[in-house]
């Protein structure tokens, strides 16, 4: 910062940007922005987070309230930061997605019949819900899951467990775990990808759903996952958390229906497009003025 000489800091999380901003507007009196992302509000990520919440609490609420503005990237996260500085502002605003980078390509042209490659991108923690994707591959029968090939992209303390649930499910000739990839070979996987699916336990407003939305592929999410953009039956596919059992009926349906694929793969376009970058920061740049 001292380097850049900035007018106003955009924090993109409250911990540790946020604290860089904070530090920043001590130091040199800049004003700032904080962006709520998920697991920088306390209560968004107990199991992982449940001790360290109520030691950084204070600390969140002081770089809150000395920030110029507040917001969260969705209405539900924004509620529940709301619990833990009860009378403060914080406003709402999406992630946004580069709609330039993330596209629907037109040489990749996907498959009308089996298998179907199913994408994944998600760091591997629990709360992402990748083991109910694995269970739900699991209920399937031998026949219906050789319509399917799952490539899952990111890493994460999550991994042994992940892989001993596909071995232990009988899937490993199915699911392959690729790790990080650069985000032009990620686009690059999306836009010939025939499904994305993110079964998450709980999500503030998920990037990557936004991503494969808008490289125009088909979309099955969790209601957690999805809120506030995917609809159910308009441009995606929005089942519960923790249902292996509507995650199966979900595939299967997209599996047997390439029409409803293809549908719901450019209305996730369109709306992927409401969030393109150009759009999100004219929202950011109404906050700040």
């Amino acid at each position: 910062i001292d380097d850049e000489r900035p007018d106003y800091v955009l924090a993109n999380c409250a911990i540790p940007a946020g604290y860089i901003a904070f530090y920043a507007h001590r130091r040199r009196s800049l004003p700032y922005t904080v962006i709520l992302q998920g697991s920088d509000v306390p209560g968004y990520q107990h199991s992982r987070f449940g001790l360290v919440y109520p030691l950084v609490t204070p600390l969140l609420r002081r770089i809150w309230r000395q920030a110029n503005h507040v917001a969260a990237v969705s209405p539900e996260l924004r509620d529940l930061a709301l619990r833990s500085w009860p009378g403060g502002t914080i406003g709402a605003i999406a992630n946004g997605v580069d709609t330039k980078l993330f596209k629907p390509s037109a040489e990749a042209a996907r498959s009308a019949t089996a298998p179907l490659t199913i994408a994944v991108t998600a760091q591997l923690i629990e709360r992402k819900g990748l083991q109910h994707l694995v269970a739900a591959l699991a209920g399937m029968s031998d026949p219906e899951r050789a319509g399917f090939r799952i490539d899952i992209y990111g890493q994460g303390p999550f991994e042994p467990f992940l892989r001993r649930a596909i071995d232990d499910a009988g899937v490993s000739e199915l699911v392959a775990l690729r790790g990080l990839v650069e985000r032009e070979a990620l686009a690059a996987k999306l836009a010939s990808a025939d499904i994305f699916v993110l079964p998450s336990l709980q999500e503030g407003r998920s990037l990557a759903m936004l991503e494969a939305m808008a490289a125009g592929v088909a979309v099955i999410v969790t209601a957690t996952a999805g809120s506030g953009i995917a609809e159910e039956g308009v441009n995606a596919l929005v089942v519960p958390p923790a249902d292996p059992g509507s995650l199966k009926k979900a595939l299967l349906s997209l599996a047997a229906d390439p029409t409803l694929r293809q549908r719901l793969g450019r209305a996730a376009r369109k709306s992927a497009e409401q969030h393109a970058w150009p759009r999100i920061w004219r929202q950011h740049a109404e906050l700040i003025a």
